[in-house]
């Protein structure tokens, strides 16, 4: 059997013509980039140490489609970078470069500006001019590619008037690329591309744009007819708000990871919760909540789509944490070549799920504490009311009283209560029912009866209720104007959901209940 450890000298055999074909390119164009993304590789470029670009734009020159929509037809990615001479162009345009990368580059393989390219466009241009002066010109076409059934690029003559073109946009250094044919490009409206950048650009490059923010810049402009329509210079978001005054910074820890060959990384994780930050709308809370991985200061994963970390909840609207770590790390987080994606080492994982637990038990019984504030402010309100009420009740109609109680509490036959006076203009029907001495003392519901506004239910077992009955009239009026006002004010109460509002409402009676019960008794 073949030992592939004892023959690491066998050759390799090229197949067919030794090249990539057109059918893997193909493969390749659906790749899984969106249109943010695959634009993003474009962005990406020009911030590596080898460029070192501080502005970056795109262009997006459109058309109006047969139902009367703007669509882009040409998309123009601009830096000021220092350029590229004719061996890095030529490496640009292959499926994986040979360059080696530091740990702080964007770039892991070389390959995802061509591949974030071929996600949109059919065909691309490159032009890069060094501090040597000279323009360079490279492209690829896939018409060529399927053709010719390979894969590679082409140099491109420059004439004068590209020399002008390219000072124009650019100046002496930098790069501008070409992308035609949007044959891959969804959406392609105009609004939607627009709509997606505004969403993406700002989180994604917050940290490099906020490292120098007067000197760098992103931004992107939009033209019809070759006239400017719209222009929008991209301001940076954290999504953590970690500098904000506001914000509580719950964690910032830096886990030390070892390898197996002995080597180390390091990874920081950086808990928010932004509770207290107003700046921050209602739906963007719910939409924006969850992890925010970072990779050499740039985003590769947003919000809820970091998994395993919990799932998105409305409680935890306001958590926000970070996990950031350079190109030594991207072997234990798992980072995926496109860089948008990790499966992360299961130790490494585990401490970080630890912080984020306990983020997310700090903000549960903040929740509750503000739950309990909360309610104790309602009820303290409708104790109010229930003063406020007494001291205001005057003696009015006559009520009546209903005797409806049986073995299991079923109606009996009614009996007058002699002389007792109703609250004015809250004529109530009184009706008895027998529920123990502990249960609960009665409720209050608006009357199926046209000649009652109120049904005033009342627990004749309960110790409170047999006392008012031995008591004068006059008494039983101010108790049963007491109960009413009582019991009818906690039967509106409302916080939260429906279930929230009947659990409230419920302790609160019983709560009522038990203080009477309690004073009968001791007295």
């Amino acid at each position: 059997m073949y030992n592939f450890a004892k023959n690491k000298n066998t050759d390799i055999e090229l197949d067919s013509k030794g090249v990539v074909g057109h059918k893997f390119i193909k493969s390749r164009r659906v790749s899984g980039y969106s249109i943010e993304s695959a634009l993003g590789e474009l962005f990406d470029n020009p911030q590596d140490q080898i460029v070192s670009a501080t502005k970056i734009t795109a262009h997006f020159h459109l058309e109006k489609s047969s139902i009367n929509k703007l669509q882009c037809k040409k998309i123009l990615v601009l830096d000021n970078g220092s350029g590229m001479d004719y061996d890095t162009l030529r490496n640009c345009h292959s499926l994986g470069s040979s360059r080696v990368y530091s740990q702080k580059c964007l770039g892991r393989f070389g390959e995802g500006g061509i591949l974030g390219s071929l996600s949109i466009a059919s065909r691309r241009k490159t032009y890069t001019r060094s501090e040597s002066g000279v323009l360079l010109a490279r492209g690829y076409d896939m018409d060529l590619v399927k053709e010719q059934d390979t894969w590679g690029s082409f140099p491109i003559e420059v004439t004068p008037e590209d020399e002008k073109w390219f000072s124009d946009l650019v100046g002496e250094t930098g790069t501008i690329v070409v992308l035609e044919s949007l044959d891959l490009m969804r959406p392609i409206t105009w609004q939607s591309v627009k709509t997606r950048l505004l969403d993406y650009l700002p989180t994604t490059y917050d940290k490099w744009l906020s490292e120098d923010p007067t000197g760098r810049e992103i931004s992107f402009k939009s033209f019809v007819n070759d006239k400017c329509q719209d222009y929008k210079i991209v301001k940076p978001v954290d999504p953590l708000y970690w500098y904000h005054d506001k914000n509580q910074q719950l964690r910032d820890e830096l886990i030390n990871h070892e390898y197996d060959d002995g080597t180390k990384t390091k990874v920081r994780v950086r808990v928010s919760y932004i509770k207290g930050i107003k700046e921050v709308k209602r739906g963007d809370r719910n939409k924006t909540q969850g992890g925010y991985v970072y990779r050499n200061g740039r985003i590769i994963i947003s919000g809820t789509r970091l998994i395993h970390m919990g799932e998105s909840h409305n409680d935890y609207r306001n958590l926000r944490y970070s996990i950031e770590y350079d190109a030594s790390g991207d072997a234990a987080m798992g980072t995926s070549p496109s860089k948008n994606g990790i499966h992360m080492d299961q130790s490494l994982h585990d401490k970080i799920l630890h912080f984020v637990q306990e983020a997310r038990a700090y903000i549960a019984h903040d929740l509750r504490k503000d739950k309990d504030e909360k309610n104790k402010e309602q009820a303290d309100g409708i104790l109010k009311k229930v003063a406020e009420n007494l001291g205001n009740s005057e003696p009015a109609t006559r009520g009546r009283n209903h005797n409806t109680s049986n073995k299991e509490g079923a109606n009996k036959k009614s009996e007058k209560v002699t002389n007792l006076r109703q609250p004015a203009k809250k004529d109530y029907n009184l009706i008895q029912v027998s529920h123990h001495r502990n249960g609960s003392i009665g409720e209050c519901v608006m009357s199926t009866s046209s000649e009652f506004r109120y049904d005033l239910t009342i627990n004749r077992d309960h110790p409170a209720v047999q006392e008012i009955f031995e008591q004068d009239s006059n008494v039983q009026e101010l108790c049963f104007n007491l109960l009413l006002t009582t019991l009818n004010a906690a039967s509106v109460i409302s916080c939260g959901t429906e279930e929230e509002s009947r659990l409230l409402r419920d302790n609160f009676v019983n709560t009522f209940s038990n203080s009477l019960r309690n004073l009968t008794t001791i007295s």
